[in-house]
């Protein structure tokens, strides 16, 4: 932040709470009450740490947004993906109820109060990032699998930003394979509806091992990493954010900062090909909600 105050680069924090630690991995559920309260908590008081460190730094341009980490976890993002990938409607409908059940709106409402209260007396403003999942709730205005990432849609609108992880490696990692371009294309036309306030995040840059061992690249060369931002600006998503800076450069070099900026200067429209893998995604959760007469 020294170095940064010292710029007129503008910059957001994200903090990211020890989500994984907390999840009972022997219960087939996506998070609790209990689970939800204690990371807003630890969310609050890293925001009076970062207040207190910005103090002692005589930092003077604060960041534009505090953004909270309230994605799923590796292990219960795979519960989720393992039923979505052999489009079992029953292991997903079973992980819908666990989160009808086992997370109350009433403690998502209370703590996100106390929290943006705590953020508001701090002068920051406050964002939060969620799974992809909660956009085919709020198309739909349904409050169910989103209450996962602690939100409600009473909730979503008290946030200054929300920003949809929308990680084409991590669907490629359950997936088997990558998704292809379709994933962004696909949320981020979603995004471009719904408008202001809601962001995309783009998945880790390079290669990674998928759940066989097999390598499994994502975004392997720039190009393709350029196409997907293109993709996702073209449908109306007002900013774009990169999961990770650090495997950026170390995949494509130190450079990839110049690069990336002379080659999204070339706006120019780019292909977008049909992937059924995430097509599935989305229509579970579409047919999911249909039913809610039957999970409510």
């Amino acid at each position: 932040m020294t170095a940064l105050d010292a710029t007129a680069i503008p910059y957001d924090i994200t903090l990211v709470a020890d989500r994984a630690g907390r999840v009972d991995l022997e219960l087939a559920q996506l998070g609790t009450s209990q689970l939800i309260d204690e990371l807003f908590q630890d969310y609050e008081a890293g925001l009076d740490t970062l207040s207190t460190s910005i103090d002692s730094l005589s930092v003077t341009r604060v960041p534009r947004s505090i953004f909270v980490d309230m994605t799923l976890s590796d292990a219960e993002w795979g519960l989720l993906m393992h039923y979505t990938r052999d489009i079992n409607l029953g292991g997903v409908s079973s992980v819908f109820r666990s989160a009808l059940d086992q997370i109350d709106s009433a403690t998502i409402v209370a703590a996100t109060t106390s929290l943006l209260e705590t953020a508001q007396g701090l002068g920051f403003s406050c964002g939060i990032i969620v799974e992809p999942f909660v956009v085919d709730d709020y198309v739909d205005r349904d409050t169910l699998l989103m209450k996962s990432c602690g939100v409600t849609l009473e909730t979503l609108g008290e946030w200054s930003s929300v920003a949809v992880e929308c990680s084409r490696t991590s669907f490629s990692l359950e997936m088997l394979g990558d998704v292809g371009e379709y994933l962004v294309h696909s949320y981020s036309r979603s995004i471009g509806v719904i408008g202001s306030g809601w962001h995309l995040r783009l998945g880790t840059a390079g290669a990674i091992m998928d759940l066989e061992g097999n390598p499994n690249p994502v975004y392997g060369n720039l190009s393709s990493f350029v196409d997907d931002i293109k993709r996702a600006a073209g449908n109306g998503a007002q900013r774009i954010f990169i999961a990770s800076l650090q495997s950026l450069v170390q995949a494509f070099g130190v450079d990839v900062l110049s690069d990336l900026r002379s080659a999204v200067d070339n706006m120019e429209p780019v292909p977008v090909t049909y992937t059924f893998r995430i097509y599935a995604f989305r229509a579970v959760m579409m047919v999911i909600d249909s039913f809610d007469f039957i999970m409510l």
